[in-house]
């Protein structure tokens, strides 16, 4: 699972990617964090973190719907409380997918640490910890989620399609390579004709189109470059290259049963998706990288 921090880097490499001005300073505010917890322990929370906003939840519904309605920046859960599986309420969070990334962190006697890692807790926690552990992680997601709805928008707009250089897709490639723990997969991709695999697709209302069905149905992280002849290129963090398939083919499938206005008012039904894919294990620059990428194109 891709930590709090890292999926803040990559948002923050395609803000770079897109030309996307700062952001506003999101460690200023109030922090709403939803506690799982009874008694003593809520009391003790609201110390330790305030004036951050505690919401308590006594069950587990509860907290699930208050992290939901509340767009709370975090959840803690007291893993001791009666009647309480922690490790399956964990796996129930991480498999909401507007959860599925929200800093969880848990007090949990030490027989369940690693269960509840496993599962998917960020941090276990303690009443000395809680406040160096639980603020840094629900400021970084605050950044995170206010990073994506930033660039969602601008990816989708019609103003995003830009043609890019190729010094334009080595600075983005070299900015992944960059990253201390760099995982990503660069997918370079030639448009082609689904009725002649033979004829790549160049008109450029085509390119346009396909360039903009492949920002709206890609993450907000991910970065989306036309480059021209070179073709389209995908840069998708902690992506492996086993990963990218099912991804790459989910793309090609709804291009593939796509129709697409041309220039000149004829229509193209359908274009496959061509793709190569380089992960920087077998590289060190971002100019092999993108070479091998876009040589079959």
């Amino acid at each position: 699972m891709r930590s709090i921090e890292r999926m803040q880097a990559a948002l923050k490499r395609a803000q770079i990617a897109l030309n996307l001005p700062a952001d506003p300073d999101t460690e200023a505010g109030t922090l709403r964090i939803v506690a799982l917890c009874r008694g003593t322990m809520f009391s003790a929370l609201n110390l330790t973190l305030a004036p951050h906003q505690i919401v308590c939840a006594l069950s587990e519904k509860a907290a699930i719907d208050l992290a939901l309605g509340d767009v709370a920046e975090g959840l803690v859960i007291d893993a001791t409380m009666t009647g309480l599986s922690a490790i399956d309420f964990v796996e129930k969070v991480r498999a909401h997918p507007d959860l599925a990334d929200i800093p969880l962190l848990a007090f949990a006697p030490t027989y369940e640490h690693q269960g509840l890692l496993d599962a998917g807790i960020d941090r276990i926690v303690t009443a000395a910890t809680i406040g160096n552990d639980a603020l840094p992680l629900c400021h970084a997601y605050r950044d995170v989620r206010s990073l994506r709805a930033r660039l969602r928008k601008t990816k989708s707009s019609p103003g995003a399609h830009v043609i890019s250089t190729e010094a334009d897709a080595l600075r983005h490639i070299t900015l992944a390579l960059d990253d201390e723990h760099a995982s990503f997969t660069l997918a370079g991709l030639s448009a082609v004709r689904v009725e002649d695999p033979a004829e790549q697709v160049t008109d450029p209302t085509v390119c346009r189109a396909v360039f903009q069905m492949l920002a709206s149905l890609t993450r907000a992280e991910d970065v989306v470059l036309d480059c021209g002849e070179a073709g389209l290129l995908l840069i998708l963090p902690d992506v492996s290259a086993q990963l990218a398939l099912p991804i790459i083919s989910r793309l090609d499938g709804i291009a593939r049963h796509s129709a697409f206005l041309k220039s000149d008012g004829t229509v193209v039904d359908g274009v496959s998706l061509e793709c190569r894919l380089v992960t920087p294990a077998d590289f060190t620059s971002a100019k092999a990288m993108w070479d091998t990428a876009c040589s079959f194109v």
